[in-house]
């Protein structure tokens, strides 16, 4: 049913990820059974009817989920913060709260007695070279987490 098919008349290609060639897998519908095909149908048509509900981004955030704490043992609150809108947005609330819960702790956990929150490394580096300030993130992308998970988490 599939067969890999390499790209004709086209140069080489390399990458960073040792992916060397123009290659695919591409589906022949005269090979396989019919119940197979009817299978393969089946999921297309799920497919199509669902493309645009799903979101395909949440499941990526989730497997590559890496909680590295900064020297010190610290985290960086607005990186968690835009994973925590992320997933809220996606609804993985709904799939298995627990990343959420213990996102939104390390933020509540973080926050100084003033209600600030800590400046920590610059958040907005282009290509480890052009660094710009922005003071407010470290508060606007906390404080909307927050805000978000108390609202679309806490009150479902």
């Amino acid at each position: 049913m599939w067969k890999l098919k390499i790209g004709e008349d086209g140069a080489w290609l390399s990458s960073v990820n040792d992916h060397i060639g123009r290659q695919h897998w591409e589906f022949d519908p005269h090979a396989g059974t019919p119940q197979e095909l009817a299978l393969v149908e089946t999921l297309r048509r799920n497919f199509n009817h669902n493309r645009f509900q799903l979101k395909q981004s949440s499941d990526l955030l989730m497997r590559m989920q890496e909680y590295t704490n900064l020297q010190g043992n610290r985290a960086n609150l607005v990186q968690t913060a835009w994973a925590l809108l992320s997933l809220i947005d996606v609804g993985q609330a709904n799939v298995d709260p627990k990343p959420i819960h213990r996102g939104n702790r390390v933020m509540i956990n973080s926050q100084m007695e003033d209600g600030d929150f800590p400046q920590q490394e610059i958040t907005g580096v282009f290509m480890r070279n052009c660094t710009l300030n922005y003071s407010s993130y470290r508060n606007i992308f906390p404080i909307w987490a927050l805000g978000e998970y108390r609202s679309r988490v806490l009150s479902v």
